[in-house]
């Protein structure tokens, strides 16, 4: 936003992780002004319906790429002081360790085709401290004492919770939706269908279709953010 007093007409394409976080930092710009700057995000599902709300939402300061990863752990750590993220989209820190292991098979319980039989169930074990030593000695933290032991080949921690950090994909996306709405971002389900560049010297407008009733809209564009997904049609 490169003047307080410009009027602006950003269209963000695409309603996941990039589209959603796209509009809540626009709202937050020192110059947004929501009388002189609309900003609309369209989406042709769901917000959060693909990739984004679906993901393992993991955190590590170990990731890559490394010219960016602490600038976002960083500012999910903030956003998450700001607004609840803890309750709002499962925000917390954790460990974070890679574990192989070798299948077994389990003993015959009465049931068919892999399954227990009526009423069986089978202990985890969690409370025997043998089975805890045994986990402990094999080089597995205490909190995975539910792994059988005798199965274990190798385990690596990747990263503590000083480092690693996780959230609930689906619940940040729409959390940073709700946000953004809430200072004033027009959000729309339809499917965009052209963008009108004006002969190469920038967009003019952006035309989709709206999801529930099929009719057809041309919104006015001075700016337009494609984040949709790489597996979108058009």
């Amino acid at each position: 936003m490169a003047s307080q007093t410009e009027k602006k007409d950003i269209v963000i394409i695409g309603g996941g992780i990039i589209g959603c976080t796209s509009a809540y930092f626009l709202t937050r710009h020192p110059a947004y002004d929501p009388s002189k700057h609309k900003i609309t995000l369209l989406e042709a599902s769901k917000i959060a319906g693909g990739a984004s709300g679906k993901a393992g939402g993991l955190l590590g300061l170990w990731a890559y790429p490394t010219n960016i990863v602490p600038l976002s752990y960083r500012l999910h750590a903030e956003l998450a002081k700001e607004h609840g993220g803890e309750d709002r989209w499962g925000y917390r820190r954790i460990h974070c360790g890679q574990l192989s292991a070798k299948g077994r098979t389990l003993q015959n319980t009465g049931g068919t085709n892999g399954k227990l039989a009526k009423e069986e169930s089978v202990s985890l074990n969690k409370r025997d401290q043998k089975a805890l030593g045994k986990v402990i000695a094999a080089g597995l933290p205490k909190d995975l004492n539910w792994f059988a032991p005798e199965s274990i080949q190798s385990y690596y921690e990747m990263g503590d919770p000083a480092t690693t950090a996780q959230v609930h994909p689906y619940h940040f996306t729409t959390s940073m939706a709700e946000l953004a709405k809430e200072k004033g971002v027009n959000i729309v389900l339809g499917a965009v269908s052209s963008i009108d560049t004006a002969n190469g010297e920038g967009v003019r407008s952006v035309t989709y279709e709206d999801k529930a009733t099929e009719e057809t809209h041309t919104l006015p564009a001075t700016d337009v953010i494609v984040s949709a997904g790489p597996w979108t049609r058009r």
